[in-house]
């Protein structure tokens, strides 16, 4: 309830302290050294209904443009993604080169001790890049609505057509026969 019953009066102060409180950045105090008034004065604003209404309407046009905006947008994400998935790509060309595979990265690591030292090399499978390309391609079909995961019933036509082969002891058709 408002103090004192006094009317609600806009001011550029209090607009500009309605957009920063809706901006959710800074605390009350420093809006209030930001807009020139007292913190008390933030914490009385707040109590009429005019000012929480123009601060949810500063709110709604804050998500309404990131909704609108940067990754939020499906085609800016897929984008990303794509450019992304093209630095690994390029990363494992770089590799096949260097080392005959994509996958494999070339590590040196020391063993022993004083005149025993020696540095070893070797060519493990990059795990990590393949899992995340892996991801990253996954991901592209998901924000295009084109991704099905096996668990939502995909491909249960197929699992019957194969346990009725399987009972009659037939071979199993390669893909594209049937």
């Amino acid at each position: 309830m408002p103090r004192n019953n006094i009317p609600w009066k806009w001011t550029a102060k209090r607009e500009l302290a309605a957009m920063l409180v809706a901006q959710d950045e800074l605390p009350d105090r420093r809006i209030a050294e930001e807009v020139g008034v007292g913190p008390s004065s933030i914490y009385n604003w707040r109590t009429y209904p005019e000012f929480m209404e123009r601060v949810d309407g500063f709110v709604a046009t804050y998500r309404d443009a990131i909704h609108k905006s940067g990754l939020a947008v499906v085609e800016n994400r897929v984008k990303k993604l794509s450019k992304v998935a093209r630095y690994m790509e390029e990363l494992m060309e770089k590799r096949a080169l260097e080392h005959g595979s994509p996958i494999i990265v070339r590590q040196v690591k020391g063993i022993g001790s004083g005149e025993s030292f020696r540095e070893v090399e070797e060519f493990p499978t990059d795990t990590g890049l393949l899992r995340e390309y892996r991801e990253y391609l996954k991901q592209v079909p998901q924000d295009l609505g084109q991704w099905q995961d096996k668990a939502d019933g995909a491909g249960v036509d197929r699992l019957d057509e194969l346990i009725a082969i399987a009972k009659r002891g037939a071979v199993m058709p390669e893909d594209g026969e049937k």
